[in-house]
């Protein structure tokens, strides 16, 4: 309402009305939800973060095996100074390094590897390879195998993670991992130990890639030294029934860095039917 016209109405007798009007609902309330933005921005953080994480471990196994074996062997001889000298029967011991030999001969190793073979005394049913061509091999595992074939397949696919840098790439990932872990999160903390449970995931998953390629390239090693490949799942059912420790079969197949048993014998099953190479033969009693 204009002045002139308030006026007009006051010198008419003309009084003019006001509303008190109520402003509207929800005029005061923003449209963003707090919480739901941080659990975005929350959920963004920890995705940017795996990634980054998958990345760094991908680049360490890329770049780990450029490092030449002569320079990682040193480090590996040192990591098995306890297991060099551990005392064992000298006779399995020379029994081990002439079966191992055996089968470096017919993988393909480069010039410049070699494979050192360890007899160590210890209750584990285990054998594994680290840096600088070691393998270590305990007595345990010996005393349950039922033949030199199964034996032989084992010592055959540590031999395989050594040939393929299998070691020095897992390590070289984990390092990195581990580096930048500790760069973002420090030591210590939810976010460091969310993070290296992602770090944790993608190195079993890469590993048991490994553990696929070392054990076609152990079956080759097999039917090349023997004829035929007979005896090959002896380890695996032995470990598929852990190897004397309950609940080894309970571990689900994504969170194992080893392939499940059964799965594990019909895959080498197949490529042994399909090379044509025989499944059954007479098998080498294992006589250390």
């Amino acid at each position: 309402m204009g002045v002139e016209t308030e006026r007009r109405s006051l010198k008419k007798g003309v009084f003019p009305t006001y509303e008190n009007r109520q402003p509207p609902e929800g005029i005061n309330r923003g449209r963003d939800r707090p919480l739901r933005d941080m659990a975005v921005l929350g959920g963004a953080t920890l995705a940017l973060i795996a990634a980054v994480l998958i990345g760094v471990y991908q680049f360490g196994n890329l770049l780990a095996p450029l490092v030449p074996f002569a320079w990682e062997k040193p480090l590996g001889d040192g990591m098995v100074k306890q297991w060099a000298k551990s005392p064992g029967n000298a006779e399995t011991g020379q029994y081990l390094r002439t079966l191992t030999n055996r089968l470096a001969a017919v993988m393909d190793l480069p010039d410049s590897m070699t494979i050192t073979v360890h007899y160590v005394h210890g209750e584990t049913v285990n054998a594994f390879a680290t840096l600088g061509g070691n393998v270590v091999v305990f007595d345990a595992l010996l005393n349950k195998l039922p033949s030199e074939n199964g034996l032989a397949m084992v010592l055959a696919h540590e031999i395989a993670h050594v040939k393929y840098r299998h070691v020095v790439r897992a390590m070289g990932g984990g390092i990195l991992v581990s580096l930048v872990s500790s760069a973002l999160f420090g030591d210590t903390g939810f976010a460091g130990s969310l993070a290296g449970g992602g770090g944790m995931l993608t190195a079993l998953h890469l590993s048991r890639e490994k553990e696929e390629q070392a054990d076609s390239e152990a079956l080759a090693a097999l039917m090349a030294v023997y004829g035929h490949v007979n005896g090959f799942d002896e380890i695996f059912r032995l470990l598929g029934d852990g190897g004397g420790k309950s609940g080894a079969r309970s571990v689900p197949v994504f969170l194992s860095s080893h392939p499940l048993t059964g799965p594990r014998i019909r895959r080498l099953q197949r490529i042994a039917r399909d090379r044509g190479w025989p499944v059954d033969g007479e098998v080498t009693p294992l006589d250390p």
